[in-house]
């Protein structure tokens, strides 16, 4: 049999979807004070009798949460990397998604989501049906012969099924959330809860029964059991038998490395090899994954995207130039330095699309991308293009990684429905989002899987387009658009989108084994990964990148693009010492549509002896502004933006409208940002009535803008050279004399920048003052900077400690499946800020939450907040009391409103 994996459902077969009513053995009895449900075993529909979800989250039974996991994990274990494992990561991950909800059939459990109860037990912290679930997989699994002579493929799976909620506690680490020491095996509570499971336990049979039917009637699924690695007929032990056979179990197949929830890592690798961990690591993580994306009603995961089949250079006027040209012939990692405005990101799209495809054991694979930049702004705004790679009808394949995405694509999602009911004059803008749901195995330039011998289980349905579709009576309000901006950002953390857009701190996450790291490090494998703004990282952070680029290169076999346009030698000197024979491309000058973009001149400087805020109320100044049809400015702190802004406010808005100037920074609301970042990024178009422009060095790499004349602060060279981007950025512009000003720091600018680097960044500068500056001069500049300044001694040493970081250099010697590193964020200390609200907000804030947490999330202004006044809120952001206040023209501001 051969079958093409098209698109996977896991819901709606025919035979198999939930009934549209509830069958007659399933009595519910409801009233304000008491809700029940009574159960008849003899139900002919008797595997719509128990339930693994209640109505909250989905309703599902426990014979379709087992089936659609088990056919989620199927599809993953095609998905994922495998390298000589493919067949036994098939099975292993089957089976453990297959079992890992049984226990959930226990009195109590079935009690607790049908709301009888609120906890199980009701009157103790909760019992666990993982250990249920694990007792019923070794009864029955571990007599098998098949299991036997696989004793570490059954560990596995035991593994997986046992941490699929709620880590293990390693030595020494107290988690926060665990399993309970007091329930595994021959424990005190462990005979009370399986005394529950045995009550249900004709029902549970009767269940596998039927799981037994609809597996015979598949090639695949029927070979698992005639081979022996299923049993036809499900045994559940009598109570007084369950004990001794588990700890026999236990004894037999090397767990007790595990015993009592305590991770003993000194026996655990003298039972395994680092091999067999990381196959551990592979199937808890599936079975982790298809638990996941079955239970939110996701029905497939999108296919790879063959990139080389893509064309970004569509417009047949773009020149494509020689760099660009030339990085699609390159095969491994390489380093690129080029202008901004040159088209770095073409140039990583061609190397993308010649080091996408790899052979593997003689097949052909298509790893990951994963698409790298050290800020959340110009995460965002890359995430819009790579999306624009990739035709919209063929679905969503691009996912956002970072810590506020979940409100980015809310926005987002705001912002196409709306686009779509201005251009369509209706109201039914909800559909716009549809086509993240489309089923985008329907294109030739994806990767399918074509199997020789595979399961039917896997079959084609558009069951996630139908399913929103059908949610009509959310379909336009806050609640929907929450619902899908979460599902998105979810997704993103999972094995599913084969393109993320992120943060370094998300890859981090995966390599020092943070919460959820098995799932990403299988994302690793044979993939390719750019970074960008590779220059834009403090010593700690950018050692601790380069170790794991080393370590990706090593052991996952990745392919790594370092590019910048201010990319200084000393940091190259340092990416060389890791990957020696690493190339790096650059622009040539011998070259014509090289030199074209090297000997391009765009931007002549002027040096003004004075501050920022007394240099733009200057005469000279204001008539540069007035000779200019955009002006951008750019502070090194909120404190001087909010200053230089208040005092051109009056000017500006007399003669050119109220529309005309505005102020961006960090320390606006959420929802403030959002529409100041909209408003700037139309600058540029003709109905657009702004002129200027004033912000912090957030608008350095987050924004594509291209204005006439800015004025900035003195910063380090290679921070100006980012400043310098934004002013005549296309360089179309013929006259562009002293188009930039330069002016002394002021306020508290030396916590933000070296202040011997700007010194003698305002020197270099001085150098150069009134002539027409081109790109080679400007890397000539930089390369200046750091000979004269280089990381100082304290600098030096925290890069080599990050870099040396054992976690990072010994990852194999710290795998520890199952169990996670609770305190990874400190670290890397990815969320530099905290979230807080006006006091005023709080109630309004409330309120929103009850209907979209998304929406009131607009309420919240991340600051670095060391020295402000706090309340605490429980759960919520904290909120400001004292003598800071907000005005949406002016963000987070302190003193009075005046």
């Amino acid at each position: 049999m051969e079958l093409h994996l098209i698109f996977i459902c896991i819901n709606g077969y025919e035979g198999i979807s939930v009934a549209k009513k509830k069958p007659d053995a399933i009595k519910v009895s409801r009233s304000n004070t008491n809700k029940s449900r009574s159960i008849n075993s003899s139900s002919s529909n008797i595997r719509d009798v128990l339930y693994a979800k209640s109505k909250n989250y989905g309703g599902n039974t426990l014979y379709n949460h087992s089936l659609d996991a088990a056919r989620m994990a199927l599809t993953i274990s095609e998905y994922i990397y495998s390298n000589n494992d493919k067949a036994e990561t098939r099975r292993c991950s089957f089976i453990s998604a297959l079992f890992h909800d049984f226990g959930k059939a226990a009195e109590g459990f079935q009690q607790m989501i049908s709301f009888t109860t609120r906890k199980w037990p009701p009157h103790e912290g909760g019992n666990r049906h993982e250990i249920l679930s694990a007792s019923i997989l070794l009864t029955n699994l571990g007599k098998l012969d098949n299991w036997l002579n696989n004793k570490n493929e059954l560990s596995s799976i035991y593994l997986a099924i046992i941490t699929h909620h709620k880590p293990f506690k390693e030595e020494l680490h107290n988690y926060p959330k665990k399993i309970p020491d007091n329930q595994w095996f021959g424990k005190c509570n462990f005979l009370s809860m399986y005394r529950e499971l045995l009550r249900n336990k004709e029902l549970l049979i009767k269940i596998w029964d039927e799981l037994i039917i609809l597996l015979k009637k598949d090639k695949w699924g029927n070979s698992l059991i005639e081979k022996g690695w299923l049993p036809e007929v499900l045994e559940i032990i009598p109570e007084n038998e369950i004990v001794d056979k588990l700890l026999q179990f236990y004894k037999i197949y090397k767990i007790n490395g595990y015993e009592f929830g305590l991770i003993n890592k000194k026996q655990f690798y003298e039972s395994y090899n680092s091999d067999e961990v990381l196959f551990f690591t592979k199937i808890r993580a599936i079975t982790t994954v298809a638990d996941h994306l079955s239970s939110g009603g996701n029905y497939y995961i999108p296919p790879k995207p063959i990139i080389e089949r893509y064309g970004v250079f569509k417009d047949k006027n773009i020149k494509i130039r020689a760099f660009q040209k030339k990085m699609g012939t390159l095969k491994g990692s390489v380093m690129l330095r080029a202008p901004t405005g040159s088209g770095k990101t073409e140039a990583s799209y061609n190397w993308i699309r010649s080091n996408q495809r790899r052979i593997v054991n003689n097949s052909e694979y298509y790893g990951n991308l994963f698409y790298i930049l050290p800020f959340q702004a110009s995460i965002n705004a890359m995430y819009k293009r790579l999306n624009s790679w990739f035709d919209a009808e063929e679905g969503q394949l691009v996912g956002l990684q970072h810590s506020r995405s979940a409100n980015t694509l809310y926005s987002i999602i705001e912002d196409e429905i709306e686009e779509y009911n201005a251009l369509n004059n209706k109201s039914d803008g909800w559909k716009s989002i549809l086509r993240r749901f489309e089923n985008p195995w329907k294109k030739d330039n994806i990767q399918s899987f074509v199997l020789d011998d595979f399961s039917d289980l896997i079959i084609n349905r558009e069951e996630a387009r139908k399913k929103l579709k059908e949610n009509k009576s959310k379909k336009s309000n806050d609640k929907f658009k929450n619902s899908v901006a979460y599902n998105l950002s979810n997704l993103s953390r999972e094995i599913f989108y084969p393109v993320k857009i992120s943060t370094p701190h998300q890859i981090l996450k995966g390599i020092l084994q943070g919460r959820g790291w098995e799932s990403y490090i299988f994302d690793y494998f044979e993939s390719t990964i750019v970074f960008d703004e590779i220059h834009a990282y403090d010593p700690h952070l950018s050692g601790m990148i380069l170790s794991t680029s080393k370590l990706l290169i090593e052991i996952f076999n990745a392919r790594i693009l370092f590019m910048s346009a201010s990319f200084p030698e000393f940091l190259i000197d340092k990416i060389r010492e890791i990957i020696p024979d690493i190339p790096i491309i650059e622009l040539d000058s011998t070259i014509k549509s090289d030199y074209e973009v090297l000997s391009k001149t765009r931007h002549m400087v002027k040096i003004k002896d004075k501050t920022i805020s007394e240099v733009v109320v200057t005469d000279e100044f204001l008539d540069k502004l007035d000779n200019s049809e955009s002006t951008l400015i750019i502070c090194n702190t909120v404190s001087v933006a909010q200053k230089v802004y208040s005092q051109l406010k009056r000017i500006i808005t007399s003669k050119y409208g109220e529309e005309s100037i505005v102020l961006f920074h960090s320390r606006f609301k959420i929802k403030d940002r959002f529409n100041k970042e909209k408003l700037i990024q139309q600058i540029n178009s003709d109905m657009n009535k702004l002129r200027v422009v004033v912000a912090t060095q957030v608008v350095e790499v987050s924004l594509d803008i291209d204005l006439e004349f800015g004025i900035f602060e003195a910063a380090p060279l290679d921070a100006l050279v980012q400043r310098f981007g934004r002013v005549n950025r296309k360089g179309k512009r013929s006259s562009f004399s002293n188009n930039i000003w330069i002016c002394n720091p002021e306020g508290y600018s030396h916590l933000i920048y070296n202040q011997n680097k700007s010194e003698y960044t305002i020197e270099l500068l001085k150098s150069i003052e009134g002539l027409k500056i081109s790109e080679n001069k400007l890397v000539e500049l930089i390369n200046k900077l750091y000979k004269r300044h280089p990381w100082t001694d304290r600098e030096e040493k925290i890069f080599k400690s990050a870099f040396d970081y054992s976690k990072i250099r010994n990852f194999k010697d710290f795998i520890l499946p199952g169990s996670y590193r609770y305190w990874i964020d400190d670290i890397i200390d990815e969320q530099t800020s905290m979230d807080v609200i006006l006091m005023e907000d709080q109630f309004e804030y409330r309120k929103q939450k009850r209907i979209s947490a998304l929406k009131a999330h607009g309420l919240i202004i991340p600051m670095r907040a060391r020295k402000i006044n706090l309340m605490k809120n429980g759960n919520n952001p904290s909120i400001f009391v004292g003598e800071y206040t907000y005005t949406e023209e002016l963000g987070l501001i302190k003193g009075d409103k005046k």
